[in-house]
């Protein structure tokens, strides 16, 4: 017998798990290129994430568009990995930071196997980006009070 089946899942397919462990080296496919990085759609994976402008190469990247091109195949190393349900819809959404930055682009080989120079590049950025609190307006009272507390949380771990 033995069947037809074979063990090569289909990208995008049901099958898949949707998020890849973090502290990985993956290989993906540049599919969107924004001002502030690319997406990219991981292959073993249905989930696509996000390679920040910072993580694209060794170097400083001036242009998202210097470092890949779309439909590039790359390696990129899965840096971080958050759950977040969204309050409306009670869907799941996973959000993926990649890093082009820490996989060898010719074999994929880890270049920061402890996870140590990612977690450093993480805390350097802050986590987030900022200048988003001009956009909602009758929020800004709480968006600095989270922010005051996110800086007192970081001075405190500091000291």
């Amino acid at each position: 017998g033995g069947g037809a089946s074979s063990n090569t899942a289909t990208p995008g397919g049901r099958g898949q798990p949707y998020a890849p462990p973090p502290n990985t080296v993956q290989k993906g496919t540049v599919t969107r290129i924004e001002p502030y990085g690319c997406f990219v759609q991981l292959q073993q994976y249905r989930a696509r994430g996000l390679v920040h402008k910072s993580q694209l190469a060794q170097y400083r990247v001036d242009s998202v568009e210097d470092a890949v091109s779309l439909n590039d195949a790359v390696y990129v190393k899965v840096v971080d990995v958050q759950r977040e349900q969204d309050e409306d819809s009670g869907k799941v959404r996973h959000r993926i930071s990649l890093s082009m930055k820490f996989a060898s682009q010719d074999d994929g080989t880890d270049l920061d196997p402890s996870g140590e120079k990612a977690a450093e590049d993480m805390a350097r950025r802050g986590g987030g980006e900022g200048g988003r609190a001009g956009q909602g307006g009758g929020d800004l009272g709480m968006v600095q009070n989270e922010a005051a507390t996110a800086l007192e949380r970081n001075l405190g771990s500091t000291i």
